[in-house]
């Protein structure tokens, strides 16, 4: 439904990759991140999901570059995403702490019929 979403409000000429791993990096333990979708043709966005509230810092750790000791930090981090998203789908009643640039809040009513 996202993937759906996106794709009819961008030009038909629009490459967007889901789960992408490809281009990222491998990591130290062998394990290569996987993007949930990167939005390509000149726009280069990354864009992660989360539900309920995951640890958000975390998330954003996986966009930055790499450091030594830290496993998640740099996980997508490329020169070829210059944006990135992080859309966090949450329940009815959610209330947002602070607004952060890099995430946007998706809350849904009980039934899950409308936003």
């Amino acid at each position: 439904m996202f993937f759906r979403s996106l794709t009819s409000l961008l030009p038909a000429t629009t490459e967007v990759v889901t789960e992408m791993s490809a281009i990222l990096p491998d990591r130290a333990d062998g394990r290569r991140g996987e993007l949930d979708f990167y939005i390509n043709s000149g726009y280069h966005y990354g864009i992660e999901l989360m539900r309920d509230g995951g640890n958000f810092a975390e998330h954003q750790k996986r966009f930055e570059e790499p450091q030594p000791g830290d496993r998640n930090r740099g996980k997508y981090f490329t020169p070829l995403i210059k944006e990135y998203l992080i859309v966090d789908f949450r329940n009815a009643g959610f209330k947002s702490k602070q607004p952060d640039i890099f995430g946007l809040i998706v809350s849904f009513n009980e039934d899950f019929n409308f936003m």
